[in-house]
């Protein structure tokens, strides 16, 4: 069998070469765990952020021997027990029982300490309906974000054509031309006396944009960050370091600055200075798959999990004629208005679970 699967806190279970983009899986399966329909799969280290997933569309699938496999007997829905351990009483039971110093991490013997409510099955069934319905919902809003999301890169394609290609014929300039390069702030959490919000790795999602404050965190520091620590708007952050290697070397600009805004140690700050390339045309570029294995992936191989200013600052940049850059961002900044609606609908729909989660489980 060769039907290699990994475990999302969003998605569930998808292929792993369709998540990571690249082949991630040992090239030896034979130790490889086997997933039946109607079995559970979480990955240990991140059940806590929601990372576990139940089997219902596929027969049979096998996900790496770091997965733990289980499956339930007894009264009880597998699909009530997925709602439950997926809200946040359900996470906030599941972090209380991980164990580890430096990474946490859910045995399935901790597993089964946790106390789940258990109404009877007609009235499990309901409540998994229920949410289900809304859980398609959310799927149905995040799969037009991603419809658009593949529109935008199409009409790039279409436009620049193979930039990878461009990038090795040269003619082109790098980064650092462009611009200045910063590392992020590192702080104790025992500073007091300044507040100011912060740009973090949960920031990034699957945008390129941000252009609202409203759900970043706030720090307290002894002073306000140097100006240099200071984020302005049109800044763009990457991603420096985390240990899901598939958030390492995503971008995305700031676009609006409405309070003091700094950015964390695990981020690097792109400053443009150079009016040649526009900012859309340039988020789209180091956001294009080919690009980011050639260019960034591919300097470390399939084990990266960070990295630095140096290889940030010598990408290549074909740089198109301002023109062309010109009507590209036309063309992409409708989609993002179409993409801010649907953000909306969905962030709605992701509250409403929220509730009814709640409702239910505490």
């Amino acid at each position: 069998m060769n039907n290699v699967f990994s475990v999302t806190n969003s998605k569930g279970f998808v292929r792993a070469e369709e998540y990571f983009d690249n082949t991630v899986q040992s090239s030896n399966l034979s130790t490889y765990k086997i997933v039946e329909k109607g079995m559970f799969a979480y990955n240990p280290s991140r059940i806590n952020v929601g990372s576990i997933a139940l089997l219902d569309a596929e027969d049979k699938v096998i996900v790496s021997p770091l997965y733990v496999i289980f499956s339930i007997i007894g009264d009880l829905n597998p699909h009530y027990l997925l709602r439950f351990l997926k809200s946040d009483i359900g996470i906030a039971l599941i972090r209380s029982n991980t164990s580890g110093s430096v990474r946490e991490s859910l045995r399935f013997k901790e597993l089964t300490r946790i106390f789940i409510p258990v109404p009877s099955l007609n009235v499990q069934k309901s409540i998994a309906e229920e949410l289900d319905v809304v859980q398609d919902i959310i799927r149905g809003y995040a799969k037009k974000i991603e419809d658009l999301d593949n529109l935008a890169r199409s009409i790039f394609l279409d436009m620049f054509g193979d930039v990878v290609g461009q990038a090795e014929l040269g003619g082109h300039k790098v980064l650092a031309e462009l611009g200045s390069l910063k590392n992020g702030l590192n702080y104790d959490k025992n500073e007091s006396g300044y507040e100011c919000k912060i740009i973090g790795v949960g920031a990034f999602k699957n945008r390129i944009y941000l252009d609202s404050l409203e759900n970043i965190p706030t720090i307290t520091l002894n002073a306000p960050p140097a100006k240099d620590y200071q984020i302005q708007e049109g800044d763009i952050i990457f991603v420096r370091s985390n240990g899901n290697k598939d958030l390492v070397g995503r971008c995305m600009e700031i676009r609006k600055v409405s309070e003091p805004l700094t950015f964390s140690g695990f981020c690097i700050n792109f400053r443009k200075e150079d009016n040649s390339v526009l900012n859309q045309y340039l988020l789209h570029l180091l956001s294009d798959k080919s690009y980011k294995a050639a260019y960034i992936l591919k300097s470390k191989g399939i084990g990266i999990q960070s990295i630095n200013q140096k290889l940030i600052g010598n990408l290549p940049v074909p740089i198109p004629p301002l023109s062309l850059q010109q009507e590209f961002a036309t063309k992409v900044e409708a989609i993002e208005k179409q993409k801010a609606w649907v953000r909306e609908q969905l962030a709605d729909a992701e509250m409403l679970m929220k509730e009814r989660m709640q409702y239910y489980f505490s």
